[in-house]
C-alpha cells in the first residue's frame, strides 16, 4: 500500500495482511521509513498482531470483507 493511501486509514478500516482479512485496530506514526504502523485484528481467528508497515498491507475488497 502506498504511504500517502496509509496514512488515511482509520481504526476499523478493513485491510488484507499476508491473505487475509483483518481490521485495523490502532495507528502509530512516526519519521521511520516504514512508518505508519498498524497493529491488526484478525477477523478469522480474532488474534492480534504486532506492529505492521503500511507496506504489507492491501485495502480489502468488500466481497473479502462479507466472506
Amino acid at each position: 500500500m502506498e504511504k500517502s493511501a496509509a496514512v488515511r486509514l482509520l481504526p476499523g478500516t478493513l485491510v488484507t495482511f499476508r491473505g487475509s482479512s483483518y481490521q485495523v485496530l490502532s495507528v502509530k506514526t512516526g519519521s521511520q521509513l516504514d512508518a505508519p504502523f498498524f497493529r491488526l485484528r484478525s477477523l478469522e481467528h480474532g488474534y492480534v498482531t504486532g506492529l505492521v508497515s503500511h507496506k504489507f498491507l492491501e485495502t480489502a475488497s468488500e466481497d473479502a470483507a462479507l466472506s
